[in-house]
Parts: C-alpha cells; sequence; structure tokens
C-alpha cells in the first residue's frame, strides 16, 4: 500500500477525503493527517508518505512554501494540490514545482479516482526503473570488485570515481535468511555510510562494501567492532567482518576484495571477536608445540595447580596452529583430543573429581560448534583452568610439599629435574639445590627410593617382577634389578620370596 498524507485546513474537507473512496481498493491507506503546511512538513518527515494531498491555500504555511521546503530537503513523495478556482495560478505554479496533479473544489469522486490511479501508476513505474537501475549499479560494482572493471561503470553510475583510495569491506552471516541480510544490508548502508562515501552490494554470497578510506589501522577495527556488535544486537546471530587492504586505484580494487575474501575464508583460525583483520605482522610465540611434550607439560602445570603455566601453554598450543595456517578441521579435533587426554590422564590419579572434570558430548558439541579459534580455545582453556584450580585445594600449599606430593602421585611417569623446574615455574639448578635441603637426597636418589618402595609393595602384593618394574616406571626390568640391589641390598626374586 502506498501511504497518503492529508493536509487542509479545513477539518471538513479532510474528513470528506478520508471517507469519500475506499483507498484500499486503489492501492493507498491514509496515514495521517494535518491543518497547515507547518504540521504537515513534521508529519511528514515522520510518516514518510507516498503521496501528499495539500490544499494549496493555507495559514502559517501555505502548500506552495511546503513543496519547496520539502524538495529543498531532498523528500521523495507525489504531491496532489486541491485548489479552488480563484487559486488557479497557485495550482500552476505548484505544477511548475513538481506537484504531480491538481484537483479543483469542491472535489468530485471519480475526479479523485482517476488522479490516484494515475499517481499510483506512476510511482509503480518510476520503482520499477529504479529498482532496474539499482540491479543492475550492483552488478557493475560486482564486476569492479571481481576485477572486471570498465571506466563506463564511472559515467553511467555516477559512482564519483575516482576516490583517493579504496577499501573493500565483507559482512558475512553465519544463519542463512534473506529478511536478516536485507536488515544487515541496510544497516550497512545507514551506519558505515554516514562516515565513509562508498556502496553496498553482494558478492559470492557476502554482504560487500566498497568504501573510500587509506586508513587502515586499530581505530577503524574498532569502529567496524561497534558495528558487528549493533548488527549482532539487531539480528539475534553470529556475524564476521573482514576488512580488505586499502588500495590506491579502481583497478586494484579486486586485491583488496582478494584480500578480504582470503581473511574471510580464514575467520576460524583469525577472527578476533568476529573482526578479522591484519594489520600488522602478527606477535606470536614461535613454540610450535610438539602434542606428547605439550601434553606431560600441561598435565603437570594442572595437576600442580600451576594454572599461569596452563594459561601459558594453551597460548602456545592455540599460535602453534596459526603459524601453521591449520584448517578448522584440524584445529578443533586436537583441542577436543588434548582435553580428552589430559581429563583421562587427570582421572586416573585423581578419582575425587567433580562432574565438571569430566568428557561428555555436551563438551565435545560444544567444541565442535565453536564458530572461531578464540571461541574454542576460551572454552577449553577455562576448563582445564577450572580442573587445576580444583586439583589446587586438595594440594599441599608449600613449594617442597607440592613437589614431593607430585612425585609420589607421578612416581611412575618420566619424571626429571627438569620437567619439575619447568612445571613449577623454577631454575633446575637452583631447584635442585632445594630439593636436596630439604629431603636430604638429590631428585634421582629420591625418586628412586620412592619407586623401589612401591615395587616392593607391589612385589609383597604377588605382582610378577616385570610387572612392578613396568608399574613404577622403569622400562628395562635389568635397569630395574640394579636399582633394586643398590637401594635393598637383595634383588627382586629373592625379595619376593
Amino acid at each position: 500500500m502506498l501511504k497518503v498524507l492529508i493536509i487542509d485546513d479545513e477539518p471538513i474537507i479532510r474528513n470528506g477525503l478520508k471517507t469519500i473512496i475506499d483507498w484500499n481498493k486503489y492501492g493507498f491507506e491514509i496515514v495521517g493527517d494535518a491543518a497547515d503546511g507547518i504540521e504537515g512538513l513534521n508529519k511528514c518527515r515522520e510518516l514518510k508518505p507516498d503521496l501528499i494531498i495539500a490544499d494549496v491555500r493555507m495559514p502559517g504555511m501555505d502548500g506552495l512554501e511546503m513543496i519547496e521546503t520539502l524538495q529543498k530537503k531532498g523528500i521523495d513523495c507525489k504531491f496532489i494540490i486541491l485548489s479552488a478556482y480563484s487559486d488557479f495560478e497557485y495550482a500552476q505554479k505548484a505544477i511548475e514545482l513538481g506537484a504531480k496533479f491538481y484537483i479543483l473544489k469542491p472535489i468530485e469522486e471519480s475526479e479523485l479516482i482517476d488522479k490516484l490511479e494515475k499517481v499510483y501508476e506512476t510511482i509503480k513505474n518510476e520503482r520499477e526503473i529504479k529498482q532496474s537501475i539499482f540491479l543492475s549499479r550492483d552488478k557493475a560494482l560486482e564486476n569492479i570488485i571481481l576485477g572486471h572493471y570498465e571506466e563506463s561503470y564511472n559515467e553511467i553510475y555516477n559512482l564519483g570515481f575516482p576516490w583517493r583510495a579504496y577499501q573493500v569491506v565483507l559482512l558475512h552471516l553465519c544463519e542463512e535468511g534473506a529478511r536478516a541480510k536485507e536488515i544487515a544490508r541496510d544497516k550497512m548502508v545507514e551506519l558505515v555510510l554516514y562516515r565513509f562515501r562508498g556502496y553496498v552490494t553482494d558478492v559470492e554470497g557476502d554482504i560487500c562494501l566498497l568504501m573510500e578510506n587509506d586508513r587502515h589501522d586499530q581505530a577503524l577495527i574498532c569502529f567496524f567492532a561497534d558495528i558487528l556488535s549493533k548488527l549482532e544486537r539487531i539480528l539475534n546471530i553470529r556475524l564476521f567482518i573482514a576488512l580488505g587492504r586499502p588500495v590506491c586505484n579502481t583497478e586494484d580494487i579486486n586485491i583488496s576484495y582478494v584480500h578480504a575474501r582470503r581473511l574471510m575464508n580464514q575467520r576460524f583460525l583469525l577472527s578476533k571477536d568476529g573482526i578479522i583483520a591484519d594489520i600488522q605482522s602478527r606477535q606470536l610465540d614461535t613454540t610450535v608445540c610438539d602434542m606428547d611434550v605439550l601434553l606431560d607439560k600441561l598435565y603437570g602445570a594442572i595437576d600442580s595447580g600451576n594454572t599461569l603455566r596452563v594459561d601459558e601453554l594453551m597460548e602456545d598450543f592455540k599460535n602453534s596452529f596459526i603459524l601453521k595456517n591449520a584448517s578448522e578441521e584440524i584445529i578443533k579435533i586436537s583441542y577436543v583430543n588434548l582435553y580428552t587426554m589430559i581429563i583421562d590422564r587427570i582421572r586416573a590419579n585423581e578419582r575425587s573429581l567433580s562432574e565438571s572434570a569430566s568428557i561428555n558430548e555436551s563438551i565435545i558439541d560444544k567444541a565442535y560448534s565453536a564458530l572461531d579459534l578464540k571461541e574454542l580455545h576460551e572454552d577449553i582453556k577455562g576448563k582445564l583452568i577450572s580442573l587445576s584450580e580444583e586439583l589446587a585445594q586438595k594440594r599441599p600449599y608449600s613449594l617442597m610439599e607440592k613437589i614431593l606430593d607430585y612425585i609420589n602421585r607421578n612416581y611412575n611417569q618420566d619424571i626429571k629435574l627438569n620437567k619439575l623446574a619447568d612445571i613449577f615455574g623454577y631454575n633446575s639448578a637452583y631447584l635442585g639445590k632445594l630439593f636436596k635441603d630439604f629431603t636430604g637426597d638429590n631428585f634421582n636418589d629420591y625418586l628412586n627410593k620412592t619407586r623401589i618402595q612401591k615395587a616392593k609393595e607391589f612385589l609383597r602384593a604377588g605382582m610378577k617382577v616385570s610387572q612392578a618394574a613396568e608399574r613404577v616406571g622403569y622400562k628395562d626390568v635389568d635397569y630395574f634389578y640394579r636399582m633394586f640391589k643398590k637401594y635393598t641390598g637383595d634383588i627382586p626374586s629373592t625379595y619376593k620370596k
């Protein structure tokens, strides 16, 4: 329905116009009325009518002044002017100003219908032409962005080139939906193009903004982060924005687009709160983690309650994927495997953990449904830190008591002094001295004594020598024999008898 605003200083005329015909039948609806030009201007801003029916002579501001004011403000609507015979010169002037028709008072139903039908056809045809131009301009913009620039586009579609610089920005909606996309596109025009000169179109499935901009800095990222936040609140869906690099020539617009597209395709890996942009080379820890080494270190840090070390190791783990430009699938599998292996290993030695420190389908499903690396990383890291904090409540308070407690629970693992130093954040030589001062033994002697003492318990319980050796952490049975003899004076088989 086309919206109609009636403006006349005579209430009887306003009320009569509302009832004289069935407006809906002819494609119109009356959205409001006003008693003079000033009130009409305010109603026009509020209601945005497609057609204004106004008296040519009114107190305060007449119909002609109102039409001129609306035209200066760029408000696009049609006018039907109402006039008496004595106002004919005013009516002619109104036609010159762009009024579509005039109707002489008193108003005849048939004449009003005739004028409305003509206005309806005019508006319909104009909109079809505009839509055709709009669609063809969109196609031209798409061609320019995809690298098929033609000089004629600038003149035909009045693009306003050249600009000082050109930048392509992509907006990706994580959920399909024509209505959501239409709203997002309109909002990009409203929120971005008040600040930048540019155009919004669709390219290869995403909303694409081509704008005039030569600055690619943190302030620009913050600007688009704010835009993203507003759009997500409006649409209630997850979005991503990728910023291509600015270029200087129209022929290079495709370079900016290809850069933005590459970033968008890597959104899982590179996204920071939904914004993907590489202003400078990323400052990354160059540690590329070996999974077995990381697992040992991470287990030690979690088991000992060292949450700061857990955070450091998980950051190394995340950065390794960025450095290797790993795929989304590999990253998700790796995070899930890391989590499950850590939980399995912790639970093997610690039975009284809360239900949160578990492996279940909801945890795995959440990991696999993560939309970017940050979301996945923070979720898994948070669970591991919570686990470490829970374990810290069960551990001794002092450093040496913590270390001895760790050895007594993990004597069967490949424990070395430098590994303990890494877990507890000390220099290995200094830690070795503290250990000797506290226990009276050097680290290796203490570990071997602990293992042999445990082996004696297993042998007394009837375990085979080879099984006892493996159970306490000796892979070489001959070496186990030598250590057992050294610390007990007997060989294991004799002791067992």
